[in-house]
């Protein structure tokens, strides 16, 4: 994240929030989208007088839409890029299987070293089994219903990679469609993983969002 910061800091005060338990945040809550909704919104109160622009990448695009459709008054702008949206079961069981704990130490320890360094306040095996519990949930009660969507008065760009493997582009279509104010693009030459998109076209659409 911290490379679109410093290109995005000459015209805005750029800062990214991590959710509790995420990165440098020790906050102790639910790992559920509900909790961190509850406190993207708890941190824009306390710290801004005026409503934000959001970028949001994977997860966070959709605490923020999720957020924005409870307390649309706080927020200005939301950019998501990566969102997953359509949380099935077959997609969760495959998501599942690459989370295994034991074979991901085997087949990429390396990971394991990141995820461990990334998130200093919870253990990384409890992250895994966290993050599961979540998308199990999100599978069986979505929170981004076609109901909380079209709440969502926020204005809205919707970004997915042509090569995203992950999210789908039918999937952001319909979020799209769904929420009043939205609208999206294809972001070329990028796939899920933020270090793998194209920055230069992400950055120029990020510019010309926010601006106008």
């Amino acid at each position: 994240m911290m490379p679109y910061m410093d290109a995005l800091s000459d015209n805005y005060i750029c800062e990214a929030i991590d959710f509790p338990l995420h990165g440098d945040n020790a906050s102790i809550s639910d790992f559920t989208i509900e909790a961190f909704a509850d406190y993207l919104i708890y941190y824009i109160r306390q710290n801004y007088t005026e409503p934000v622009s959001i970028f949001g990448y994977s997860l966070g695009g959709y605490v923020a839409l999720f957020a924005a459709a409870k307390e649309p008054q706080l927020f200005d702008k939301i950019l998501t890029l990566g969102t997953k949206f359509e949380w099935d079961k077959t997609f969760v069981e495959l998501q599942m299987q690459n989370l295994e704990a034991d074979a991901m130490k085997a087949k990429t320890p390396h990971f394991v070293v990141s995820l461990s360094a990334t998130h200093q306040h919870i253990k990384w095996r409890k992250m895994l089994e966290e993050t599961i519990h979540l998308m199990v949930h999100l599978a069986k009660k979505p929170n981004l219903t076609p109901e909380i969507l079209q709440r969502i008065s926020t204005k809205v760009l919707l970004g997915v990679g042509d090569k995203d493997s992950m999210v789908g582009m039918e999937e952001t279509r319909k979020v799209n469609q769904s929420i009043p104010s939205s609208n999206m693009f294809v972001l070329p030459r990028s796939s899920h993983p933020l270090e793998r998109t194209n920055v230069s076209v992400l950055l120029a659409i990020c510019r010309d969002f926010f601006k106008n």
